[in-house]
């Protein structure tokens, strides 16, 4: 979560408009649509967010990972920004 400057309360990340991925926030299972899994399975998880917050999930990649390719074109001079969350069980 971050902290609103305005109100001084804790909020839940919202997606950017000049967001260049696609379904970044997990948010329904179409969300895994734009998603590429190079093995194994992927499924969405409504109750699990890295946030802890409510409206929004995470994806579950077993044996596999996610992968997006996003295509840029003229790119001079721009500086892109990318960023993450992620929850890993403890155990085995």
């Amino acid at each position: 979560m971050t902290c609103s400057s305005s109100t001084h309360t804790c909020v839940c990340p919202q997606k950017s408009s000049g967001n260049l991925v696609v379904n970044p926030g997990f948010d329904s299972t179409a969300s895994l649509n734009g998603w590429i899994n190079d093995s194994g399975t992927v499924t969405w998880i409504s109750s699990s967010d890295a946030n802890g917050c409510s409206g929004s999930g995470s994806a579950l990649s077993t044996g596999g990972e996610l992968d997006q390719c996003i295509p840029v074109s003229n790119a001079d001079g721009l500086t892109f920004y990318m960023g993450y969350s992620y929850r890993q069980d403890t155990g085995s």
